[in-house]
C-alpha cells in the first residue's frame, strides 16, 4: 500500500509540474529549476542563458477558430520551439 501511495505521489508531482496540453514546464517548476541552474552557473562562474516566450492574443485565435485550433496552435509552437532549442545544443536543456 505504501508503495502505491508513493507512486501516486510521484505521478501527481510529475504531472503538476508540466502542462498537459504542451508538455512544457509550468511557472512553478521553471522557478525552481531556474534557482538550481542559477546557483550552478554562479559556482562555476558560467553564463546562464534564458529563453522566455509569451504568446499574446492566443485566446483570440481560439475564439475565432475554435478551441481545438487554439490548442493545436499551442502544441505546434511548443513542438517547434523544443526542436529549435534542442538543435542549438547545449549542456543542459529544460523545456
Amino acid at each position: 500500500m505504501a508503495w502505491w501511495r508513493e507512486k501516486q505521489y510521484d505521478k501527481a508531482k510529475y504531472y503538476s509540474g508540466k502542462g498537459p496540453l504542451t508538455n512544457t514546464y509550468n511557472r512553478r517548476t521553471v522557478e525552481s529549476i531556474f534557482q538550481a541552474f542559477s546557483l550552478h552557473s554562479k559556482k562555476r562562474n558560467e553564463k546562464l542563458d534564458i529563453f522566455i516566450i509569451d504568446l499574446n492574443h492566443s485566446k483570440k485565435i481560439s475564439d475565432a477558430y475554435g478551441h481545438n485550433t487554439g490548442d493545436e496552435l499551442l502544441q505546434a509552437i511548443s513542438f517547434i520551439l523544443r526542436k529549435m532549442i534542442l538543435l542549438q545544443g547545449g549542456e543542459a536543456m529544460n523545456i
